[in-house]
């Protein structure tokens, strides 16, 4: 698809898209809507200047339907998000050879129109540029003016000519009589489906369904400052160097997205006119309904007008209103900001004439307040004047009564005004300082505090010292408040507060004393009892008091006037600034000790200047008649209206628009995948609310890292490190500075790479040279053991051999001996004589114990296989058992020998061994065989002889405990999981088998052949 079918099909849906983007805009107007009444002093204003970023002598702006606002001057486009200013760097096309940026529009599609200052225009749409020349059907010179009509047709005029996109391309428009190459400065599509276009030097409108442009003569003389614009109520205006003048009036419609493309022409959402020249001056006509003309140089006696000359000229910018509700105004040295204050300074405090940190406040009749000032006449501030009372004269202090009299106090006496009467009434007797509180209970029991000397009680025309209670504190109190139970409430320093019931006092003073400082704020007119100190609030929590944390963990300072409202809503002026808290807040203090509040605080962003600390006159925050809360600073008298307050109930628009991974910056789309080896990265990003971007609250969490929503605070930048390799999914939401919450989060999927020690592979060959390198030391482990173990063995068979040498040189060789002597002896003996017979018998018996003792010592010669080789054991075994006898041994092996465990085979070697001594003893046999057979699946040995064979009840019998015996032979079979059986007959011979598995016998899997060979071993 080129260039210009892309356009086609993003600009085809415009029409809808603009008329319910107009509707949304309309329907919400109401909360936005600035106050007609307002001049434009009173509105707050919030300036940016180089030092700022505010990049110089702009001509254009324009917010886009994602919220951001953009600037363009010689030097190219820019962004703003409230806080910085951003420089976009466009993408290049070789066909747009400036970057002076004369104009700007926003799509409502999303994208953003710029003119060019040396010709032609690109449309930004998700950060894709489509550029269009005069080689397109653009007319050339500067683009001046952009419109977009309701079925989506884009409308651009330059300084020699008008065109428009339509079927899919631009087309030059010489409708205009007389003039094929107009200079045009201004065009607007109304919402009747008329295209209006100023020129340098007339006024044209093109009524919907015609082709050609008509002439039109206003009042009002065009030139080259005229802008012009449509109202939400249908309102055509024409704004020149001279004056207004009303075009014509379509019936009320939702606006188009681009309502206005007037130089210096501006409608905002209620209605008001904003008008700027450029000479400096800024305009505002807020009620213009029932006008058709207002020339500048009569303007001052419409109550509506307001004028401001002190911004220096402007470069033609133009006004634009955002979604919030804001005026943004562009001049050459900065960008200003016009907003309705949602606290409204009522007097500026710090004149000569007056100085409101050291005046009282105190709420009168009908909704008015007064200042009662020490060194002048008391002040009356109703809405519209301010009304001073001589006769009053100066007061320290002041106090509205339950019974609706004020009371002024002086240095010495006390002035109580009522029903437009006064009455005055002198201080204690003896006492000539001021008075730093007062309070009076239902009963009319009046309560004063005078500094340095105590408190006093007035009843019945007497004063008490202390109200004649011994139980308060014999010291002045800072501050003195009733509550709605009727219950005197005094506060004092270093955290003393008493409470008067009655007469029955409480004071909570030692451990009991409140952790805020000097007390200087009491309140417990609704529901419940506070206390504000120089280092914190407090709240009554039944018969203690507990201090209050802000949800940041901050506490309060200077806290000198709180208000409780009807509502349940609390405000605190502090140093902090106003601070608010919703009822649903403050029912949650008063049911959960442990909770952090979330507040609101207005402060110096909202206008609201100077603190709120001091020692006297106190409270600095009282509630009028008519529900509005008034506030004192050191810098003036402010008032807020809660039903009526301000509200932004548009959520920010959200994204993240970075991601650092050191000192690389990323531009991450909905996913991205960071390099292996990535130990730390910051996740930026922005909450567009132009209106008080600085008060933007952030909350993030990353799912498989955090088990919870983190608090960002203000914070635009989240830090990770240390994460391991995988998959991860970013979310953050944002809230205004009216805790509006964004509807759902803005997220970015995240891949870690691993590396190459972090990947599977790698874990996975870990795992196996780890087994290896294990397998490795078992073995070796086993290697020196089996060393030390055959070491110590041969280091046994050794002495046992040496213990059978000696026996057989010394014991058996010298019972041979006496054996011999003793035959002899008996040999000589008569045939007859009777102890022949019993010395033939002992020597029977003798030559069988010599026969055994011979059989033990050939025990001890006999030594166990070595580990490596089961054959060649039996080969000398047998070889050994043979010799010097009339017998012969054969050795056979079948299949590939292997070898066998430790334990296995030192077992089955035992068996042999004692199966080849059973044969040798007891079968009387010539030849003796031992068979071993190493098969895939089994280990089997076979002993076998020729002899004279084992009857059953031989078999069967039970050997005697000093042998093994059979009985031997089968435990040890059973310990290594084989079966022993034996095959016997008399005369027949003898066979012994052992079978097992092979994988109970071999160490390794034997070797698997389709032939087995034998090995005969011969003795």
């Amino acid at each position: 698809m080129n260039a210009r079918a892309a356009l086609a099909a993003a600009l085809r849906p415009m029409g809808a898209r603009m008329w319910a983007l107009g509707l949304a805009l309309l329907m919400c107007g109401e909360a936005f809507a600035l106050h007609a009444d307002l001049g434009l002093s009173a509105f707050t204003r919030t300036s940016w200047t180089a030092k700022d970023g505010y990049p110089h002598a702009v001509t254009a702006i324009a917010q886009t339907r994602d919220g951001t606002l953009w600037l363009g001057n010689a030097s190219g486009l820019y962004r703003f998000d409230g806080l910085r200013f951003r420089r976009e760097d466009l993408p290049r096309d070789d066909r747009v050879s400036s970057a002076q940026v004369s104009k700007l529009m926003a799509s409502p599609t999303g994208g953003l129109w710029i003119g060019f200052t040396m010709g032609g225009a690109a449309l930004l749409q998700d950060g894709r540029l489509t550029a269009f020349t005069p080689q397109d059907g653009l007319p050339a010179g500067t683009v001046k003016a952009m419109a977009i009509e309701q079925d989506g047709t884009v409308w651009l005029g330059t300084t020699r000519g008008l065109a428009r996109f339509a079927d899919s391309q631009w087309q030059m428009v010489d409708k205009v009589p007389g003039h094929p190459a107009v200079h045009v400065t201004g065009l607007l599509a109304d919402s009747a489906g008329a295209l209006w276009l100023v020129s340098t030097e007339q006024l044209w409108v093109r009524p919907r369904g015609s082709v050609s442009f008509q002439p039109v003569q206003p009042a009002l003389a065009v030139d080259d400052n005229t802008g012009i614009a449509e109202s939400p109520s249908g309102e055509v205006w024409l704004c020149t160097m001279k004056g207004l003048q009303r075009l014509q009036r379509n019936a009320p419609s939702p606006r188009p997205a681009a309502h206005t493309n007037g130089m210096n022409l501006t409608v905002d959402r209620d209605g008001g006119l904003w008008c700027n020249d450029r000479t400096g001056a800024l305009r505002r006509v807020g009620r213009p309904a029932g006008m058709t003309q207002l020339r500048w140089d009569q303007a001052a006696s419409v109550p509506s007008y307001t004028e401001d000359t002190r911004f220096g000229a402007f470069q033609n910018a133009g006004i634009t209103e955002d979604d919030e509700g804001n005026l943004w105004l562009a001049s050459i040295t900065g960008l200003h900001r016009f907003s309705e204050p949602r606290v409204r300074r009522r007097l500026d405090g710090t004149t000569a004439a007056l100085n409101t940190h050291t005046a009282a406040l105190v709420a009168g009749d009908q909704g008015t307040v007064w200042l009662a000032q020490r060194f002048s006449a008391p002040i009356e501030i109703a809405d519209g004047t301010v009304t001073a009372h001589p006769t009053l004269g100066g007061h320290s202090t002041a106090l509205r009564s339950d019974d609706g009299a004020i009371w002024f106090a002086g240095y010495f006496h006390l002035t109580r005004l009522a029903g437009g009467r006064t009455e005055r009434i002198d201080l204690p007797a003896g006492t000539s300082t001021e008075v730093q509180a007062l309070a009076q209970r239902r009963g009319g029991d009046l309560w004063v505090s005078l500094m340095r000397t105590g408190v006093f009680r007035r009843r019945s025309g007497e004063w008490t010292a202390n109200g004649g209670v011994a139980a308060l504190p014999r010291m002045p109190a800072i501050t003195l408040a009733t509550d709605a139970s009727d219950r005197l409430w005094l506060g004092y320093m270093e955290g003393r507060v008493a409470v008067l019931d009655g007469d029955r006092a409480t004071v909570f003073e030692d451990g009991n004393r409140l952790p805020i400082g000097n007390v200087t704020a009491l309140y417990g007119r609704r529901g419940h009892v506070w206390a504000g100190g120089e280092f914190g609030l407090a709240v009554l929590d039944g018969s203690a008091f507990r201090t209050v944390t802000l949800h940041s963990g901050a506490s309060f300072n200077s806290v000198t006037g709180i208000i409780e409202t009807a509502a349940g809503e609390v405000w605190v002026n502090s140093s902090r600034g106003i601070t608010h808290f919703s009822a649903a807040e403050v029912r949650r203090v008063a049911q959960d000790p442990d909770y952090r509040p979330r507040g609101e605080t207005f402060d110096t962003l909202d206008g609201v200047e100077g603190g709120a600390a001091r020692l006297r006159p106190l409270p600095t925050a009282v509630e009028g008649t008519d529900g509005r809360l008034w506030f004192l600073t050191s810098a003036g008298l402010y008032v807020i209206d809660p039903p009526r307050l301000p509200r932004n109930t548009v959520p920010p628009r959200l994204h993240i628009d970075s991601l650092t991974l050191g000192d690389q910056r990323l531009q991450p789309g909905r996913d991205i995948t960071l390099p292996g080896g990535t130990t730390a990265f910051r996740i930026g990003y922005v909450g567009l609310s132009l209106t008080l971007p600085e008060k933007v609250s952030y909350r993030y969490r990353m799912d498989g890292v955090d088990t919870d929503w983190q608090d960002a605070g203000n914070r635009q930048e989240a830090l990770y490190t240390d994460l391991r390799p995988g998959r991860y999914r970013f979310q953050v939401m944002a809230s205004n500075a009216d805790g509006v919450w964004t509807d759902r989060p803005a997220t970015l999927d995240i891949t870690l790479a691993p590396t190459f020690v972090q990947t599977r592979w790698f874990l996975a060959m870990c795992v196996l040279a780890a087994t290896l390198l294990g397998w490795l030391v078992v073995r070796l482990r086993v290697r020196q053991m089996a060393g030390r173990l055959r070491a110590r063995y041969e280091e046994r068979m050794a002495e046992r051999e040496r213990i059978a040498r000696e026996l057989h040189d010394t014991l058996l060789q010298s019972t041979q001996g006496l054996i011999i002597q003793f035959q002899a002896a008996t040999d000589r003996m008569a045939a007859n004589d009777p102890a022949r017979a019993a010395l033939n018998e002992a020597l029977d018996r003798s030559e069988a114990v010599l026969t055994e003792g011979r059989d033990r010592v050939l025990d001890l010669r006999l030594s166990s296989p070595p580990q490596d080789d089961l054959p060649e054991a039996f080969a000398a075994t047998g070889k050994a058992l043979v010799q010097g006898r009339d017998m012969t041994f054969r050795m056979l092996v079948e299949g590939t020998a292997c070898p066998l465990r430790p334990v296995t085979q030192e077992e089955i070697y035992l068996i042999g061994r004692e199966a080849l001594l059973n044969a040798l003893r007891h079968s009387k046999a010539r030849a003796i065989e031992l068979q071993l057979i190493y098969a895939a699946d089994r280990f089997c040995m076979r002993v076998r002889d020729d002899g004279i064979g084992v009857d059953a009840p031989t078999l069967a019998a039970v050997e005697r405990p000093d042998h093994w015996g059979v009985r031997g032979m089968r435990e040890r079979a059973a310990r290594i999981g084989a079966r022993l059986d034996f095959w016997s007959r008399p005369a027949a011979g003898t066979e012994i088998e052992l079978c097992m598995a092979a994988s109970l016998a071999y160490a390794s899997a034997p070797p698997r052949r389709w032939w087995a060979r034998r090995r005969s071993v011969s003795r």
